[in-house]
Order: structure tokens, then C-alpha cells, then sequence
């Protein structure tokens, strides 16, 4: 009798690790299923970049004329944060890759790179780069223009913001002294 009372704990003890392991298998598809269905929704809530980018450029339009033509001095996320005043909605996460905080505008709650902090809107000529997509190994990136043209980039063609501001650079043949600007505000997000 002790042989069978020792197998039919052993059994009892079996069918309660199997029960733990079937409760534990369930509790992490029903997280999986949950922060699936939330991504999908936080993916509804982002807007298109392109819309996202054509809006900078009408809003930084209202703000150079509220400050005397000067750009936002903020670097970077900073800089982009004294447009949400006038750009509440881009608080809104932008890219699956960044972090939502309805309340905060820094780097890690935007995709997009400001570099125009230090210049006015006469030290810009039409065809240099704004505001842009960090390109963080991304297959596309998006660039606004001084002049509000958005030109798309296919196929990882920039690996760093140094690289998009020296491809607008080499092809304008720019001499302008705004350029060195530009290229220190885009050393800015090296590490960021």
C-alpha cells in the first residue's frame, strides 16, 4: 500500500507542476495578445510623417513670424518642444520606436531631428534641410526643406543626421556659412 500512496502523490505532485506550467503558459499569451492589441492601437494613433512634416513646416511658418524670423534656439528635442504650443497633437508618439509622455517633448518621445536651432529664416536658403526622420538604420527617411518640399529617401541611404545634411551640402555646392551650423546641430544626435 505505501508503494501505491507514494505513486499517487507523485501523481498528484506531477499534475500540479503541470498545472502551474499550463497557468503560466496562459498568463504569457494573454500579455502577448494584450500588448499586441495595444501596439495596434497606439499604431492607429500615430500620424503619417508626411502629414506630421508638412504641419512642422506650416507651424514653423506662424512661429518664425512670432519671433522676428528666428528658428526655435532649443537643440534638438528642446527645440522642437517650444513648437508644441502650436503643435499639440505631435505629442503623440511618432515611431514605434520612441516612448510616449503626453506631457514631455525630448528626444526619446520624437523620431524627428530639429536642426535649425541658432539660424533665422534669412541664413536658410530653400533647399536646406529643416527638420528630418532620425534615420536610425531605417529602410526610409523623410526630410522637410526650408521652402516645405519633403523629399523621401528609400533604402537606407543615411546611417547618421550628419549624413543627410552633408548629402543637401554637396549637392546645393553650398558655401553658405549656415551649413557648419547645420552639421554641428546634426553631431548633436550622434548619441541620441
Amino acid at each position: 500500500m505505501t508503494g501505491v500512496a507514494h505513486e499517487e502523490k507523485h501523481n498528484i505532485a506531477l499534475g500540479c507542476h503541470i498545472a502551474i506550467v499550463l497557468a503560466g503558459i496562459m498568463i504569457v499569451a494573454a500579455a502577448m495578445a494584450w500588448s499586441i492589441y495595444w501596439y495596434r492601437q497606439d499604431n492607429a494613433a500615430r500620424r503619417d510623417p508626411m502629414e506630421n512634416l508638412a504641419h512642422f513646416h506650416d507651424e514653423l511658418q506662424s512661429y518664425l513670424s512670432t519671433h522676428e524670423g528666428r528658428y526655435p534656439e532649443g537643440r534638438g528635442g528642446e527645440g522642437l518642444g517650444e513648437l508644441v504650443p502650436y503643435l499639440p497633437y505631435l505629442r503623440v508618439k511618432d515611431d514605434k520606436d520612441v516612448e510616449i509622455a503626453p506631457d514631455i517633448f525630448t528626444e526619446r518621445h520624437t523620431s524627428y531631428a530639429y536642426i535649425a536651432s541658432g539660424l533665422t529664416e534669412k541664413d536658410l536658403d530653400d533647399g536646406m534641410p529643416v527638420i528630418f526622420e532620425k534615420p536610425r538604420n531605417r529602410k526610409r527617411v523623410r526630410v522637410l526643406l526650408k521652402n516645405g518640399q519633403i523629399e523621401v529617401f528609400e533604402y537606407g541611404q543615411f546611417i547618421n543626421c550628419r549624413q543627410v545634411v552633408e548629402y543637401y551640402r554637396e549637392r546645393s555646392q553650398g558655401k553658405s556659412p549656415a551649413w557648419e551650423t547645420l552639421l554641428r546641430n546634426a553631431d548633436y544626435y550622434i548619441d541620441r
